[in-house]
This record gives structure tokens, sequence and C-alpha cells, in this order.
């Protein structure tokens, strides 16, 4: 992995974090839910594992390929993998953040897309 590939993938870790703990101290995950981050020109991404997300850190993240398979990472992947898998095979234009949590349920994004975002709860 080139340098800048290796510290593109860092700094997404350490962001996919601090986001997870923002939402979490909001309420809007607690415990539940799960976050990605596309990692640019790939087709991967980065998804907290199957625990609180509060209690990861940036080597407890996983890398995750649009089939929904492990690249790198030991950690636990979430069962929800497969819905950031298919949302981001599917909108080739998404090339930010994913978060998905149960409380209410809900999908949404931070990045400009061709579509309204709305909660499905």
């Amino acid at each position: 992995m080139a340098k800048k590939d290796h510290k593109t993938i860092q700094d997404l870790k350490r962001r996919l974090l601090e986001a997870i703990r923002i939402l979490s101290a909001e309420g809007v995950l607690d415990g539940s839910g799960h976050l990605s981050a596309k990692i640019p020109g790939t087709e991967t991404f980065i998804i907290n594992p199957r625990y609180a997300g509060v209690l990861a850190e940036p080597d407890d993240l996983c890398v995750v390929d649009f089939s929904a398979k492990r690249v790198a990472g030991s950690e636990p992947i979430p069962l929800e993998t497969v819905i950031h898998s298919i949302i981001y095979k599917s909108r080739a234009a998404l090339s930010s953040r994913i978060a998905e949590t149960a409380l209410p349920s809900m999908v949404c994004s931070d990045t400009t897309m061709p579509w309204p975002l709305r909660n499905t709860a």
C-alpha cells in the first residue's frame, strides 16, 4: 500500500471514530448502529465492528469490499455490512459516509446525492 493511501485510510478511520463518538454523545447511536466511509478510488469501505462503536479504536475498524467481504481487520464485521455494501455498489456517485442505526430506524449520508434522504422510522 502506498504511503499516501495508508495516510488516507488512517485519516478516514480517525474521522469515522470521531463521528461515532459525536453521534453517540448526541443520542443518535446507543451502542447499536454502524458508520462506514468509502475509501476514495476503490470499491472498499471502512466500517466499525459488531460492538458499540464508542469502544472501537482505529485498528479495530474493518475494511470491506462492495461484496461485503472483509479485506482487512480482525474484528467481527456487523451483519448490516451488506446494507452499506449495497448502497455503495448501487450508488457510484456516493463518495462519503453512511450511518445506519435502529434507533430510530434510519439510513442517512452526509454526501451530496441525486435523491432525497429521509428517515425510515
